[in-house]
Parts: C-alpha cells; structure tokens; sequence
C-alpha cells in the first residue's frame, strides 16, 4: 500500500507541531487535497493551515523557512499558511485533518 502525503506528515505530526509551536503557532490542520487524503499530484505541495497568534513578527521569508523545514521533515513539498482564529473559511466539501 502507497502511503498518501497525509500518510506522510500524519507519522511526523508530533514533529510537525513542534516545529509550529517553536515559533508560535498553533492548531496546525492540513487542508486541501493533501487534508483529503488524495494521492500526490506532481508539483502541487501539501498545505497546513495554522493559527497566528495574536501578535506575531514572522516575516514571509520566516514562514519560507518553516515551508522548507517542514518539507524536509515531511519528505514532500509543504506549504504552511496561516490565518487568525475563526478567519480560515472552509469551502463545502472540504476536509480538513487536525495535527
């Protein structure tokens, strides 16, 4: 059986939201194809969504830095975005895996 890239970043979850916390973020939850445990797509990375807290000074090249961090872990491209609580918008049908 093929693992799929939830399969993937589900075995490095504990990893994955220590990276998150170590610079404040939290209620990680992957989302989109990846969320739907589709198989991978070439050249389409997973996304995990997160929760900002209320003040932050990551920068966008912090956040590419946490990309990569994550997608060396992982061992697949990953993209993490992130939103304030209550924020996210989830589209009908839409799955979404909490970490």
């Amino acid at each position: 059986m093929e693992l799929t890239p939830l399969d993937w970043i589900m075995l490095r979850a504990a990893e994955v939201k220590a990276v998150l916390a170590g610079v404040g973020l939290h209620n990680a939850r992957v989302v989109g194809w990846a969320g739907a445990n589709m198989q991978a797509v070439a050249g389409v990375h997973a996304e995990i969504q997160v929760d900002l807290p209320p003040t932050t000074d990551l920068t966008s090249g912090d956040m590419k830095r946490i990309d990569d961090q994550l997608s060396e872990l992982v061992g697949l491209p990953v993209v993490v975005w992130a939103t304030r609580p209550g924020e996210a918008e989830v589209l009908p049908g839409e799955k979404i895996r909490y970490l």
